[in-house]
């Protein structure tokens, strides 16, 4: 594919996800009261908003920990400040294209290109990185699971008046996936890079043969970086709402609603993270523009971290640039 119909098609996906995203929101919000959403954003406590733009920091930054293991053992150490820059980067791309995979394209081609590194080992550390948050995606679900059971979740699932995208959604969702990759894995003969990245990555994998412990500290890493992330929509429904929760029954759904959220439909989960939260929050009796506020502000901490990733990166590219310009002259 040449480089202006890619391009071509990028834009056309960012610009279908952001119209879903703006379609759902504005479906959600004409159904709650726009007084009572007033008055949800007009109680905010700054300072828990300030915490949640925090944690989410962190969870990023974990993330670059993660990815910073397969780095190491496809020796492509690198200092952990430009790994924790890569990292904020590579979650603006996640958010503009609409999930991790795409994104961890972009974060591996410009890996390669701000450090002159094998572009293939560069994608098959990325590959190896999404292996790691797989194993604590299996673990994230089950805790969701625990917590819907005991909780008292379940019971209220059943009793919603109509059904949400469920497990046989997900399911499908895999199968097109390792499909997918089933399909790409037939035609790697043909195209060396993709050799390349395959064989740097069945290297990288079997490494952890002889490192258990590392591997275990990405797949640890990983649940910790969703807990967090699952965690900043319960901070900023504190943030509107206080004490005014039962936080005990409602525990079981901010981890399904992250889990719904990062379904690649629109752009940072905007539309879908509010509506389920509504919904489901409502089972728990949490106000409905409680409920709204707090996506809303959950949507805007993911765009804001996208900004800040954005301007890391044009300052990288600005960088490189101009180390070029300097090695040229210099030459």
């Amino acid at each position: 594919m040449s480089p202006p119909k890619k391009n071509r098609k990028v834009a056309l996906k960012g610009l279908a996800g952001l119209s879903i995203s703006c379609l759902l929101v504005w479906a959600i919000v004409r159904r709650v009261d726009p007084a009572a959403l007033g008055e949800a954003f007009a109680s905010l406590r700054v300072g828990w908003f300030v915490f949640a733009v925090v944690a989410f920091g962190l969870g990023i930054a974990i993330a670059g920990a993660r990815w910073r293991i397969p780095l190491v053992m496809n020796s492509l150490a690198e200092p952990w400040g430009f790994v924790l820059r890569m990292s904020c980067v590579a979650h603006c791309f996640n958010v503009l294209l609409m999930g991790p995979v795409p994104g961890d394209m972009a974060k591996a081609a410009l890996f390669s290109r701000w450090r002159k590194r094998p572009g293939a080992k560069a994608l098959a550390a990325c590959a190896i990185d999404r292996t790691l948050a797989a194993g604590g995606s299996v673990f994230y679900g089950l805790l969701t699971v625990t917590l819907i059971v005991l909780c008292g979740g379940l019971e209220r699932l059943l009793k919603l008046e109509y059904t949400t995208p469920g497990w046989s959604l997900m399911i499908v969702v895999a199968a097109v996936v390792f499909g997918v990759i089933w399909l790409v894995r037939g035609r790697l003969a043909g195209n060396a890079f993709l050799v390349d990245s395959w064989n740097s990555f069945r290297v990288g994998i079997l490494r952890f043969r002889d490192s258990r412990r590392m591997a275990a500290l990405g797949v640890f890493l990983s649940l910790l970086n969703q807990i967090l992330f699952g965690s900043i929509l319960a901070i900023c429904l504190f943030a509107v709402a206080g004490e005014d929760v039962n936080w005990a029954e409602a525990l079981w759904v901010f981890p399904l609603v992250s889990s719904l959220a990062s379904l690649p439909v629109s752009i940072a989960g905007a539309g879908v993270r509010e509506g389920a939260a509504v919904l489901l929050l409502s089972t728990c009796g949490v106000d409905g523009a409680d409920a709204l506020a707090a996506g809303l502000l959950t949507s805007s901490v993911y765009l804001l971290w996208a900004l800040i990733g954005a301007a890391v990166g044009w300052r990288e590219e600005l960088r490189f640039v101009g180390a070029n310009r300097t090695e040229t002259a210099r030459s």
